[in-house]
Formats: C-alpha cells, structure tokens, sequence
C-alpha cells in the first residue's frame, strides 16, 4: 500500500467518524429539546397545585429547565466548536494530499453562495431556540418568586 492510498483510507476513516460525530451532536440536540419541552410541560400543571406545593415545584421545575438550556446551548457551541476543528485541521489537511478536495469545494462553494445573504446557521436557530425557552423558565420562576414575596 503506498502513500497516497494510506492517505485516501485515513481520509475515509475520518470523514466517516466526522459523520458519526455529527449524528451525536443531533442525537445530544433531540436529548435536550425533548428534556426541556418535558420540564416545560410538567411546570405548568405543578403551577395549579396547593399554594405553597405550587409555588415550589414551579420554581424548583423552573431551575432545572434554567439549568438544562444552559447545558443545552453549552452542549451547542462545544459540539460546534470540535466540529470546525475536525474540519479544518484535519479532514482539509488530509485533502491536501488528495488529487481532489470535496470538503474544500463544498465549503467554497457554500461561502460563495452565501456571500452578502444574512445567514443562520442550523447551530444558531438551536441556540436561539434554547436561548428562548430559557426565558420563557427565568420569567415562570421570577414570576413565582413575586408570588412568594408577595403573599
């Protein structure tokens, strides 16, 4: 087996566990949404509980749903974040040795198509999705704070 063709299989090999790894990251995603749509839906109910049960389980499901888009959108940006670099500084240095660069191409051709457009990207929409939901929890539990004082 020569060089180039050691080059071509660790090329293959990579670009299939830059695949894989791309199937955790949604996976991790559908995890998170279906976790923090399960709190949501749960808080809401607990909120119609007898006053002092009601006004606790809403503030405590409230805190783990905070604590699960943190987690969320933490997840978001690391899995981006190794992703870049599986991409740039190690599938496109592999291409460098190859006749042909289909990653490279693609990310051109990408860049060129979205050149001067507004862009967001699918990570970006995941974390304005989470961004949102954790208002929507910090504003359930301030709300239930006020009630707690206020009573």
């Amino acid at each position: 087996m020569d060089t180039e063709e050691k080059i071509l299989q660790e090329y293959i090999l990579y670009v299939q566990h830059k695949e894989n790894f791309v199937n955790r990251s949604f996976s991790a995603n559908r995890f998170y949404l279906i976790a923090v749509l399960a709190v949501l839906f749960v808080t809401v109910p607990v909120k119609f509980l007898p006053f002092a049960f009601g006004i606790v389980f809403t503030m405590l499901f409230s805190l783990i749903g905070i604590l699960l888009c943190i987690l969320w959108y933490l997840n978001i940006d690391a899995y981006k974040n190794l992703l870049k670099i599986k991409l740039q500084n190690v599938i496109e240095k592999l291409e460098d040795s190859l006749p042909v660069k289909p990653y490279q191409m693609e990310s051109a051709a990408l860049k060129e198509a979205r050149d001067g457009k507004k862009k967001m990207i699918f990570g970006d929409m995941q974390k304005t999705l989470a961004i949102i939901i954790m208002v929507a929890f910090i504003t359930v539990f301030l709300n239930e704070t006020m009630l707690l004082f206020i009573m």
